[in-house]
């Protein structure tokens, strides 16, 4: 049986017992009722029968013929169909009866009939009572008194006020059809109210609770199988519809949760992908454009990002930014004061404020369209970090979450990252020191032994530089040498490696380079540097490069070979005159 059924017979089983019990309760009370009326009203009638014969036969009394009065009382029986008709005297002796072998006898004081009036008072009076006869049958019996009036006293003289009584017994036969009838209909009444109450109360049952319990069962149902636009419209009043609204807030309610649990978990996710990301490399120039495709990526909109972090030496900024759409980037060092370096790529006033340490915490600027972020590991501010939406799009609650979430972790890996950096910097010129060089030169070596990809070597020496100590001083030395470096980056590509292998000596590793290409970066830094003039207290201070070039696999399978095979071509492009390029 299905639980709706099981409940029905629960609800409906316990209200039928009551129904029954009340029904069959006040149907016998009615019954009892009715037929009591019905007796009272039989009773009356046979009281109302005895008087007229009283009447009739006081008439044949005064004739002064007992054959008459016993002929009158025979044919009063039988015509009003009574079961029996007497006139008992006051000592209890039957004077005439419709039984004429009833006649002269004397009738007892304690039986049925004379205790009616001599039961308790003794008085003679009028009483119409149901009693039952020796035989067992029930009837009515009539029971008058029959006064010495004046007119009887000329026979019986003042003998009392009271001359006998008149017994009227009628059959109680004649109204059990009009019980059993009134019995009949009680029964069919009983029937009928049941039927139609159990019908109604099934049909209230039903529709009232069964019905929308059910629909709620199946409504949960089809929650917990994860419908969560399920809604039930119970079409009824009162509690159970409240309990219906309920039910589509508590899903409505579920669904919220769910979503913000959903979002929750979204953002989790993606912020441990995007941590994965940054923390996946040391190094901070990658690093900054992780930060960046993080920044385009996940947040809907932006049309443009900045980061800008302190140096190494304090006392000078980098600035790396891009625009959306737009594979250039701008990474510039500039000093802080020199505004129109930066103006292009940056409010000077948001320079001027993360400077001054004002910019403690995130802030909304440009009416909400832009984010600016300060880049904090333990106190020290490193540099802050700028978004702005495209179209006068604003950040969102949510967005504006993430990044503040995000931004403490960016800025631990930059801090990371700058201490890395610094560890393998050269402190003068900004260049690789020997150390990173040997490693990132054997990354791509092994990249090359594994997947085919080429690498090539650069090794470039500033030619006859002891004269520029000498001629101008070591602080110009060191100028010349930090300006070369920076030439050196503009003319080689992002990916490349530039290193400072000794004195005024560097390397260059140009991963995925073959000899060609590598040739044509060799002679542009060779040019370039011919070309230049560095100036330092006034004085121009040229010099020249010589370039050796080799490439893996062709000039060196390995590190070491590589690295001799572009020394060696060094060495030749000093023999051969210097401020040349060689290939091995």
């Amino acid at each position: 049986m299905a639980w709706h059924e099981k409940l029905k017979a629960r609800l409906l089983v316990p209200i039928f017992i009551v129904l029954f019990v009340s029904m069959v309760a006040t149907l016998s009370w009615l019954y009892f009722v009715g037929r009591e009326r019905l007796l009272e009203r039989a009773g009356k009638e046979t009281a109302l029968v005895s008087e007229v014969i009283k009447a009739g036969i006081r008439n044949q009394m005064m004739g002064k013929s007992p054959d008459v009065i016993q002929e009158t009382v025979r044919l009063i029986q039988q015509e009003a169909g009574l079961r029996e008709v007497s006139i008992v005297t006051k000592k209890g002796v039957v004077a005439y009866s419709s039984r004429e072998d009833r006649v002269g006898k004397k009738m007892g004081q304690q039986s049925s009939t004379c205790m009616i009036c001599h039961g308790s008072t003794g008085q003679a009076e009028k009483h119409t009572i149901v009693m039952k006869e020796e035989s067992g049958e029930r009837i009515f019996r009539s029971v008058s008194p029959i006064e010495n009036q004046i007119q009887c006293r000329s026979c019986h003289g003042r003998d009392g006020n009271l001359l006998g009584v008149l017994i009227v017994d009628q059959h109680i036969g004649s109204i059990l059809p009009d019980i059993k009838g009134v019995q009949k209909s009680l029964v069919a009444f009983g029937l009928i109210t049941v039927v139609v109450i159990g019908g109604i109360l099934f049909l209230i049952v039903e529709t009232q609770v069964v019905r929308p319990l059910r629909m709620i069962m199946e409504g949960a149902k089809k929650i917990r199988a994860g419908n969560l636009d399920t809604r039930i419209d119970l079409n009824v009043r009162g509690e159970m519809s409240e309990l219906g609204g309920v039910f589509n807030s508590m899903v409505e309610g579920i669904g919220e949760r769910i979503g913000e649990i959903e979002e929750k978990n979204f953002e989790l996710v993606t912020l441990y992908s995007m941590l994965e990301r940054i923390t996946r490399t040391i190094n901070l120039s990658e690093l900054r454009r992780i930060v960046l495709d993080i920044i385009m990526e996940m947040l809907h909109g932006v049309e443009y990002g900045v980061i800008v972090i302190r140096l190494a030496d304090e006392e000078r900024v980098e600035l790396y930014s891009r625009r959306v759409h737009d594979e250039r980037t701008v990474d510039i060092a500039f000093d802080p004061d020199d505004a129109e370096a930066y103006r292009t790529s940056i409010s000077p006033a948001f320079m001027k404020m993360w400077l001054a340490g004002g910019l403690t915490e995130g802030i909304s600027t440009d009416g909400e369209s832009g984010l600016l972020l300060p880049l904090v590991v333990r106190e020290r501010s490193l540099g802050f970090l700028y978004a702005l939406k495209e179209k006068g799009g604003k950040f969102t609650e949510r967005e504006r979450a993430f990044m503040h979430a995000l931004v403490s972790h960016i800025s631990v890996s930059l801090a990371n990252s700058r201490l890395y950096t610094i560890a393998i910097t050269d402190e003068l010129t900004g260049a690789f020191t020997i150390r990173y060089f040997q490693q990132a030169l054997e990354d791509e070596v092994e990249k090359c032994q594994r997947y085919g990809q080429k690498v090539s070597l650069l090794m470039i020496d500033l030619d006859d530089f002891k004269s520029v100590n000498d001629g101008y001083g070591h602080p110009a030395g060191d100028r010349t040498l930090r300006d070369f470096c920076g030439l050196a980056r503009d003319a080689i590509r992002d990916a490349d490696v530039l290193c400072r292998y000794g004195g005024e000596e560097f390397a260059v590793i140009l991963p995925e380079t073959d000899s060609k290409t590598a040739m044509v970066i060799a002679e542009r830094i060779r040019r370039r540097t011919q070309e230049r003039a560095f100036a330092f207290e006034g004085n121009d201070i040229r010099v020249t490069v010589s370039v050796g070039v080799a490439c893996c696999p062709g000039d060196g399978a390995n590190v070491g070979d590589l690295v001799s095979a572009s020394e060696r071509a060094l060495s030749r492009a000093k023999e051969e005159g210097k401020n040349r390029v060689v290939s091995w």
